[in-house]
């Protein structure tokens, strides 16, 4: 736990520094090369666009991170739409789902019985992720509001989670409706073993049996699913983000000595302060 606070910290420092970096080197070529600016504007514009934040939340641990949102055509006070980059460094970007099974003696068609099994499973934060996505945005006809679109691609970077996500949003004065939908990219992590030990039978027997055959299985991937939820910021604290949302993470399923499980859906609501 404690080193890997660590690890978030010195990771979101490094970011900040690298972009601080980059922030001087845009202002020392402001004079020489044009083509780097953005709506013909200062380096300070490409800084105002990247923001470090603290998100304080009710089901989860604290978040730490570091966003920039740069445009990547040029725009100008009379432009109704822009397409954008988006990149961004999370110490917590989501949550795997873990299922642990256990099933005794035989398998189908072996003509025995099978004695017992269990199936357990919990969720856990994938760490430390970055992200890296394109957007769009087109404000309405009298700019008082804002539709918008971005695609991302998401890295865990301590176990090598891969997703992919598609969110939409709608923003008006200080109120914003927004919904992202969640895709794991691959099948995560998994293990399956099978050995002997002696084991009661259960009731209504209650008798022991030696050289029991035991499956046990584990499975872990990043989650699927959905997030919907409405924010808002204050007029004259523009620093300071409140919002609740409602997550989704779809059902696991699999099979252990031929048994089929399927784990259940999992949702809740989430209040924050950003």
């Amino acid at each position: 736990m404690y080193f890997n606070t660590k690890f978030n910290i010195r990771l979101l420092l490094c970011v900040a520094a690298c972009t601080m970096c980059w922030s001087i080197a845009f202002a020392d070529s402001t004079d020489t090369n044009t083509a780097v600016k953005v709506n013909s504007s200062s380096y300070q514009d490409w800084a105002d666009r990247t923001d470090i934040s603290a998100k304080f939340q009710t089901n989860h641990k604290p978040q730490y991170s570091i966003e920039t949102l740069q445009p990547i055509k040029q725009y100008d006070n009379n432009s109704k739409s822009v397409v954008f980059v988006q990149g961004k460094v999370s110490s917590h970007g989501g949550v795997s789902q873990i299922a642990d099974g256990y099933a005794n003696h035989v398998t189908r068609g072996a003509g025995g019985i099978i004695y017992e099994w269990s199936f357990d499973q919990s969720i856990q934060s994938i760490g430390t992720t970055g992200s890296l996505g394109i957007g769009y945005r087109r404000l309405s006809k009298e700019e008082h509001s804002y539709v918008g679109i971005n695609a991302f691609y998401d890295y865990a970077f301590k176990e090598h989670y891969k997703r992919g996500s598609l969110g939409v949003e709608y923003v008006t004065g200080e109120n914003e409706l927004y919904a992202n939908f969640y895709k794991s990219l691959g099948n995560g992590t998994s293990s399956y073993r099978i050995f002997k030990r002696d084991e009661m039978i259960p009731a209504p027997y209650n008798m022991p049996d030696v050289d029991v055959s035991v499956g046990e299985s584990h499975e872990k991937r990043v989650a699927s699913g959905y997030d919907i939820g409405y924010a808002r910021t204050f007029k004259n604290a523009r620093y300071i983000r409140a919002y609740i949302d409602r997550y989704h993470w779809n059902h696991m399923n699999g099979e252990i000595r031929d048994i089929e499980w399927t784990s259940d859906d999992i949702y809740n609501y989430n209040i924050a302060f950003l």
